[in-house]
């Protein structure tokens, strides 16, 4: 009992039982036609990344500069806070 591979069973849905029928896949194909490929169904694609995201991702690869800023502000803070007269402080 040989059966062609581009055979497909097909339910039918009735109400008694489970019913099969069964057709070509590629009926286009016996006409000269080549049968399209199955639609492909792909995950959504992940959006953009987001300024902050791409900020933190450029920290993260350059520790020594995201370093040598923090000393620059630790530094200017203290400069400010020595310079600034106290009558200007609340």
């Amino acid at each position: 009992m040989s059966r062609d591979p581009r055979e497909v069973k097909e339910a039918t849905g009735t109400r008694g039982g489970e019913e099969t029928a069964t057709r070509r896949e590629d009926d286009a194909s016996r006409e000269g036609i080549p049968a399209s490929p199955p639609p492909r169904v792909s995950a959504p694609l992940p959006a953009a990344p987001t300024f902050i995201e791409r900020i933190i991702d450029a920290s993260a690869r350059n520790k020594f500069l995201i370093f040598i800023f923090t000393v620059f502000a630790v530094a200017g803070g203290i400069y400010a806070l020595l310079r600034t007269p106290l009558d200007a402080i609340p």
